[in-house]
């Protein structure tokens, strides 16, 4: 469960919208945030971050497309579309404009939710991602410079083969999630198990981990989408790409 700044429960809910379901997380009053989460997290990861924005924000944390609480279709899993997602609910909230913060996947998203939809963003902001065609596929090469520096993805093209990574992860989702949670970050314990049981409950939910790796799937699509647009650099506080190390 997520709190606001009086301790108090945060609101959920969930909107049928652009031909899928989406699970959020809404509290505060004010200018309206938007958080975008990664992989393989939930909008459980803002649990921190929610109540020092809601004295001053309206704070919206969706679930992203196939994850966490949110409906598994088929497809849709290219960040254009996921943006698209992201778009439709704000306006469904009542969110004319509103800032977007992305963290992993979610910037990649929250890249394109900016580009496609600028109309709506007046701030963006993310953390923690390399972007599909600016550079994330240069790290899937087993290279030295790429293991010695531990920017090795190797898990990329193990995704991307087909049948095979459902086959390996059913079953031993606890233990994916459990090294990749704690290896992607500085220091290790400050992964929580709380945080650990709610990402595994999720994504052990039937099409959990499909949703999961129909993301990465769709990498070479994103990466021709953000090729193809560019945020305005008035709106856009970043560096890239850029590769931070998690400390929540």
């Amino acid at each position: 469960m997520i709190f606001d700044h009086h301790g108090e429960p945060v609101r959920t809910g969930r909107a049928a919208i652009n031909g899928t379901s989406l699970h959020y997380r809404t509290s505060g009053s004010g200018p309206a945030v938007v958080l975008l989460h990664g992989v393989p997290k939930t909008s459980y990861h803002w649990r921190h971050l929610v109540p020092k924005l809601t004295p001053h924000h309206t704070v919206v944390a969706p679930d992203l497309r196939g994850l966490g609480d949110s409906a598994r279709p088929a497809d849709g899993y290219d960040s254009a579309t996921m943006s698209d997602d992201i778009a439709a609910l704000m306006d469904h909230l009542g969110h004319d404009t509103y800032s977007v913060i992305g963290e992993d996947w979610g910037a990649v998203i929250g890249y394109q939710l900016a580009a496609r939809h600028r109309a709506h963003v007046d701030a963006l902001v993310f953390a923690e991602a390399l972007f599909p065609g600016f550079g994330f596929e240069d790290h899937t090469a087993l290279t030295h410079e790429n293991v010695s520096s531990g920017m090795h993805l190797w898990h990329l093209g193990f995704y991307f083969q087909p049948d095979v990574p459902e086959m390996l992860i059913t079953g031993h989702e606890r233990e994916l999630i459990t090294y990749m949670i704690k290896y992607e970050r500085s220091r290790p314990d400050t992964a929580t198990p709380d945080a650990i049981e709610e990402y595994v409950r999720c994504y052990s939910m039937p099409g959990g981990i499909r949703a999961m790796l129909s993301i990465y799937r769709a990498m070479l699509v994103d990466a021709g989408h953000d090729l193809a647009e560019e945020v305005p650099d008035e709106m856009a506080d970043v560096v890239l790409p850029f590769l931070a190390k998690q400390q929540v």
